[in-house]
């Protein structure tokens, strides 16, 4: 008489949904890129001096456009809504962007 010792077997995923998540999670970056490109292209007369800031919260967009506005580090917060500011990257103001910093 010997003991019977019974192994586990390893679970084996039965795909449930995995591929849609897969497609949403490549596409949907994709379309919300668009959606932006589309609501802020024609709203200034020169093109090319806005940038806007976006991703998963928590990522330091704030951070990130409160450096690059006033040159130092600067405590952070979770943004509650869009914030707008300009950015001179120097040159006098030659080069000077719009930040919109949106939150995630």
């Amino acid at each position: 008489d010997e003991p019977v010792v019974a192994t586990p077997t390893p679970a084996v995923p039965d795909g449930g949904g995995g591929g849609a998540t897969l497609a949403l999670s490549l596409v949907l970056p994709l379309v919300i890129a668009a959606a932006f490109f589309l609501l802020f292209r024609g709203r200034s007369k020169s093109r090319g001096d806005r940038v806007v800031l976006f991703g998963p919260m928590g990522a330091g967009k704030t951070a990130l456009s409160l450096q690059l506005r006033f040159g130092r580090m600067t405590p952070t917060y979770s943004s509650l809504a869009k914030t707008v500011g300009r950015c001179d990257l120097g040159g006098g103001g030659a080069n000077a962007v719009t930040l919109v910093d949106v939150p995630g």
